[in-house]
């Protein structure tokens, strides 16, 4: 069960902010802010919580901000570089990034290209059934 899912739920039982927030290891602002987007939705709780997981999640945040980003237009184009440079020994991912913001000094800082490469990474890993 998602974290919002688990907010709304204790929410609706009446816990107190801050034990929501000692309860399930999250900041406390962050269950305001959770709580208060329930209060102004214009489903009820029942409703939200009957919502499957993904769907409740997608309902709170509503698309990724990261993806409008104009950083984010030239990444796609290199991510086969970063992989096929990843495939030598000795390269590492801060090599890759270094390569990556001489060529882009407004790109991805170092966090966020290593985020967003590691999503990468993982998406295109084969899944075995």
């Amino acid at each position: 069960m998602s974290k919002i899912k688990q907010v709304l739920q204790l929410s609706e039982n009446k816990v107190i902010n801050h034990q929501i927030a000692k309860q399930l290891s999250i900041d406390k602002e962050t269950v305001g802010n959770y709580v208060r987007f329930f209060r102004n939705d214009t489903l009820s709780p029942k409703e939200l919580l009957k919502m499957e997981d993904p769907e409740l999640e997608f309902r709170f945040r509503a698309g990724n901000p990261a993806y409008t980003d104009t950083r984010h237009q030239a990444f796609p184009d290199r991510l086969p570089h970063f992989n096929e440079s990843l495939a030598h020994k000795h390269v590492t991912r801060y090599l890759v990034w270094e390569e990556y913001i001489r060529q882009y000094p407004d790109g991805y800082r170092k966090s966020q290209f290593f985020y967003h490469l590691k999503q990468h990474l993982i998406a295109s890993k084969p899944v075995l059934r």
